[in-house]
């Protein structure tokens, strides 16, 4: 299985995070998963299972220099996030 880190940028309108240098993806399957929110003031929402993501509502809500990992169950759908802020970043690592 393969890994890898990108970088996100991750807008107020919902979406499935892409790479900003290689425009990959993250796989709809995936072992292991970190999501680091390293904005100062923007908060960013995760759903797993392609639902639309809601800052404080659905989903996991990452406050500002938050992380989140996820190491113990396989994942089966499309990450989606959003952000608080018109745009901000997402380091996120996947397995």
């Amino acid at each position: 299985m393969s890994s890898r880190w990108i970088n996100a940028t991750i807008t107020n309108t919902a979406a499935a995070p892409v790479d900003k240098m290689t425009a990959d993806t993250i796989p709809k399957t995936r072992k292991y998963l970190i999501v680091h929110n390293p904005s100062a003031t923007a908060s960013l929402a995760i759903t797993l299972d392609g639902t639309t993501p809601v800052v404080n509502s659905n989903g996991i809500t990452l406050f500002s220099g938050g992380t989140w990992v996820s190491d113990q169950y396989t994942m089966n759908g499309t990450l989606s996030m959003i952000s608080s802020a018109a745009s901000s970043s997402a380091t996120i690592y996947w397995r």
